[in-house]
């Protein structure tokens, strides 16, 4: 995915109008873009941090209580994909 296309999926992801379904479709554009990003070959943008400002504003919105996770995280990251330990 072209970087252009990762953030019209975040933009897309951004105006979900229900906050609950606003937190999971930028999470899911997130770990889509970091997956992309950490391929071989493939490296994070100057402007990678415009994803992690969305997954906490989204995450502030829906679940104050609860801190987004950090896309440079990949433990963290592993574990919201299903792939490790909590």
């Amino acid at each position: 995915m072209t970087r252009q296309a990762q953030k019209a999926a975040l933009t897309r992801a951004i105006k979900t109008v229900e906050p609950e379904q606003r937190q999971w479709n930028v999470l899911k554009a997130c770990l889509k873009a970091v997956t992309e990003w950490n391929m071989p070959g493939s490296y994070w943008p100057d402007d990678w941090s415009t994803w992690q400002r969305a997954l906490d504003d989204a995450y502030a919105q829906y679940r104050p209580a609860v801190r987004a996770p950090r896309l440079e995280d990949e433990s963290a990251l592993d574990v919201i994909r299903g792939n490790g330990e909590a």
